[in-house]
C-alpha cells in the first residue's frame, strides 16, 4: 500500500531528473541537502503539507492538495540569479508538460510563489530558491492509496 502523496512525489522526482541544468541531481527531503551541496546545481523535494480540498467531493472520494517545495540549489556567481530562474523555467515545463504526472488521480499541478534566493551558509557560496507547488488529486476516504 503507498499513498497516493508518496506516488506525486516519486512522480515529481523522476518528472525533474534530467532536465538540462540539473540532470539527476534530484533529491527528496531536507536531510539530503548535504548531499547536493557537494552536486550542483541540484534540487531538493520536500513535502509541505496535504490538506483535503472540499471541492469536488463525492461519496467515498475526497479530493487532497498536497504542498511541494522544489527547492533550486546553486553555487554562487556573479549571475546566481539567471541560473536560478533557468532552472526555474526548466522545472515548470518539466511539471506542467503533464500536468497529471503522468497518474491518473492527479487533477492538476499548478505553480505558487517563489521565495526570494537566499545563502544557505554563512559564506554565501551557496543559494537556495524555493518554489512552490500544489498538487491536487483524489483519493477514496479510507484508503490512502486508492
Amino acid at each position: 500500500m503507498t499513498h497516493r502523496a508518496e506516488q506525486i512525489m516519486a512522480a515529481v522526482e523522476t518528472a525533474l531528473s534530467g532536465l538540462t541544468t540539473t540532470g539527476a541531481n534530484v533529491f527528496r527531503g531536507r536531510e539530503h541537502a548535504q548531499h547536493a551541496a557537494g552536486n550542483l546545481p541540484a534540487l531538493l523535494l520536500q513535502i509541505q503539507g496535504d490538506a483535503p480540498n472540499n471541492e469536488g467531493q463525492t461519496v467515498g472520494r475526497a479530493y487532497w492538495d498536497l504542498g511541494v517545495v522544489v527547492e533550486i540549489v546553486v553555487a554562487a556567481a556573479t549571475d546566481y540569479e539567471a541560473l536560478l530562474l533557468q532552472i526555474r523555467g526548466e522545472v515548470t515545463v518539466a511539471l506542467r508538460s503533464d500536468y497529471q504526472l503522468g497518474l491518473s488521480f492527479v487533477q492538476e499541478t499548478v505553480e505558487g510563489p517563489a521565495e526570494a534566493p537566499q545563502p544557505t551558509d554563512q559564506n554565501g557560496r551557496h543559494f537556495s530558491y524555493p518554489v512552490h507547488w500544489t498538487v491536487t488529486y483524489s483519493r477514496s476516504w479510507d484508503d490512502p492509496s486508492v
